[in-house]
């Protein structure tokens, strides 16, 4: 973690706590936001001892920073719509199509959501943001899993 500025790795669950702060070059050329490069690998051992991994995974992150002046609405978009809370789990039939309603609510009458961003299994289809009524936004989301898809299937959203 010593590329990432402010940052600790916890060796026990490899938890990145960070506090996120723009670069000084960033900041010296007048931008009010930075992108950092994160590459991390995650190992497994057989015990605490072993020097040789069983396994290794590397991982590649970006993290976008950008500065929110003090005028800016101290409140995040929530999340609404879905037929479950958050963190929870669907279990589908291959074949089987599940469709969501996403709705984000801004409750700064001054903000609006521009974008949904995602990370989700493959062939799943979101609609173009639309707004439902003035202060919130949605998409939809079809999908239906393949067979080469059986087991977790992570699906994250934020609205941004």
């Amino acid at each position: 973690c010593f590329d990432l500025p402010n940052s600790q790795l916890n060796p026990v669950d490899c938890a990145i706590t960070w506090t996120p702060v723009l670069r000084s070059q960033d900041i010296a050329n007048g931008l009010s936001e930075s992108t950092y490069v994160v590459a991390i690998t995650a190992e497994d051992f057989v015990n605490a001892s072993s020097t040789i991994p069983l396994s290794s995974v590397p991982h590649q992150i970006l993290v976008h920073v950008s500065y929110r002046p003090a005028s800016a609405c101290s409140t995040r978009p929530s999340i609404t719509g879905l037929r479950r809370r958050n963190l929870a789990c669907y279990a589908l039939s291959v074949g089987y199509t599940i469709d969501f309603i996403i709705l984000s609510t801004v409750t700064c009458t001054s903000d609006s959501i521009v974008e949904f961003i995602s990370t989700s299994p493959f062939d799943i289809f979101k609609t173009d943001l639309y707004q439902e009524s003035n202060y919130t936004w949605g998409v939809n989301i079809t999908w239906t899993p393949l067979s080469d898809q059986i087991g977790l299937q992570p699906f994250c959203i934020a609205a941004i």
